[in-house]
C-alpha cells in the first residue's frame, strides 16, 4: 500500500494529546485536593484512567500510520478510548473526544488510493474470453467449439477438425 491515513492519523494525534492534557488536569486536581485523603486520591486515580486513554490514543494514531494495513483496529481503537476519556479527562475537554472520534471512524472506513475497490469479474471475464475467441480459427463441425488455430483434434468432443 502506497498511502496512509494521514487526515485519520492527524485527528487522532491532536485528540490524544487534548484527552492526555485532560487527564492530566484531573490528576492535578486531586493533587491539590489531597488534603481531603479519600477524595483527591480518587480523583487522581480517575486522572490516571484519562491520561491512560490520551496515551493509548496517541499510540493508536501513530500505529494507523505506521501500519495502515491494520487501520481497521487503530481506529476502533483510537475510537473506543475516545469514548473512554470521558470517564478520565472529561473527554479532553470535549476537543479531544470529537478529534478523537472523527479521526477513528475515518481510519475505520479509510480506503487505500490506487487500488480498485470495485470490480465487475463479468466485464474481464468477457474480455479475457473475446480474446481467447479472436485467438481461434474456426468451430468444431461436430460440437461447434471453438478450435486454437492448427488444432488437429476438438478439445471438447475430440473429434478430429
Amino acid at each position: 500500500m502506497t498511502s496512509k491515513p494521514t487526515t485519520a492519523f492527524a485527528l487522532s494525534i491532536v485528540g490524544g494529546i487534548f484527552v492526555l492534557l485532560g487527564g492530566l488536569s484531573v490528576m492535578m486536581l486531586g493533587a491539590i485536593l489531597s488534603f481531603l485523603p479519600i477524595l483527591g486520591k480518587g480523583i487522581a486515580l480517575v486522572g490516571d484512567i484519562g491520561a491512560l486513554c490520551g496515551v493509548v490514543m496517541l499510540v493508536g494514531g501513530a500505529l494507523m500510520y505506521v501500519m495502515p494495513d491494520r487501520h481497521l483496529i487503530w481506529g476502533i481503537l483510537v475510537l473506543v478510548f475516545s469514548i473512554l476519556s470521558w470517564v478520565g479527562a472529561i473527554g479532553g475537554f470535549a476537543i479531544g473526544f470529537l478529534l478523537g472520534l472523527v479521526g477513528g471512524i475515518l481510519g475505520i472506513v479509510w480506503k487505500p488510493s490506487g487500488v480498485a475497490v470495485n470490480v465487475n469479474l463479468r466485464n474481464v471475464a468477457s474480455q479475457g474470453h473475446q480474446q481467447a475467441v479472436a485467438q481461434m480459427q474456426g468451430t468444431c463441425s461436430n460440437c461447434g467449439s471453438p478450435l486454437p488455430s492448427g488444432a488437429k483434434v476438438c478439445s471438447a468432443c475430440g473429434v478430429p477438425a
